[in-house]
């Protein structure tokens, strides 16, 4: 089964299918600018912190990349809404939902790139560089376990979820 399957099930239309693609996208949009959002506030408080200073080289361009990256993800976050301004009753909503799809990915791997990094960082300047790095490697494995887990995995729980669903449909004679 497949999205189109999917959208006749539901008998909506075109307008409706796009509708409701640009509201989910929104949504999961507004929860990754509030996790950036936190993070950057955070970030952004450390230069004015006492010790902050005594930061080494590697430590404050860490913090300096993840400040552009924190403010990276706000911004592509809001890319969607501002070209939704722009195309506001052009007729354009596939080419907007396409958009904040595209838009609403990058954000994710840049939002796993910046708790990683902020977790790195964190740890680094509590336990030290030894501990930072096993930090880093451990964050980027896992967060690429989960994504090759939302890419190949994903998909065959759906196709199970249907396969069982179709048995339960002729079990019952619907």
């Amino acid at each position: 089964m497949n999205d189109s399957d999917d959208d006749y099930r539901r008998r909506e239309s075109e307008t409706h299918r796009l509708d409701r693609h640009w509201s989910e996208l929104l949504q999961e949009l507004r929860v990754t600018q509030t996790a950036a959002q936190i993070i950057g506030g955070f970030l952004f408080t450390l230069p004015f912190q006492q010790r902050f200073s005594s930061l080494d080289d590697w430590d404050k361009g860490l913090y300096l990349a993840l400040v552009l990256l924190a403010a990276a993800i706000t911004i592509i976050t809001l890319l969607p809404v501002a070209v939704h301004r722009r195309v506001f009753r052009h007729h354009q909503r596939g080419s907007l939902v396409g958009l904040a799809d595209r838009a609403s990915k990058t954000v994710l791997v840049l939002l796993h790139l910046l708790v990683a990094g902020a977790l790195t960082f964190t740890v680094d300047v509590v336990a030290g560089r030894t501990a930072a790095t096993v930090c880093a490697v451990v964050a980027g494995g896992v967060l690429a376990l989960l994504f090759l887990a939302v890419a190949f995995i994903g998909p065959r729980v759906h196709a199970a979820v249907e396969d069982v669903k179709e048995e339960d449909d002729g079990a019952t004679g619907h």
